[in-house]
């Protein structure tokens, strides 16, 4: 949550696109910009639409802030 909340506090009508990265064959890279140790997945390319294979919302708390949704919970 730490990219949502630095990045999109108090933004409203977020998604989270849920992709299979087995349906993408070229593009994807983990990688941390801003040279840290955490990756994180980039994409650079045209998202093939069948590699997306589900959509939730995202809003955020009443304080603008954002916790994870329910459906991604693991």
């Amino acid at each position: 949550m730490t990219v949502a909340n630095r990045f999109y506090a108090a933004q409203n009508g977020l998604v989270i696109l849920v992709i299979d990265s087995s349906r993408i064959k070229d593009g994807l890279i983990e990688e941390n910009l801003e040279g840290g140790i955490e990756l994180y997945p980039h994409f650079y390319g045209v998202l093939p639409i069948d590699a997306v294979i589900d959509a939730i919302a995202f809003p955020c708390n009443a304080d603008g802030s954002f916790d994870l949704p329910v459906e991604l919970n693991i």
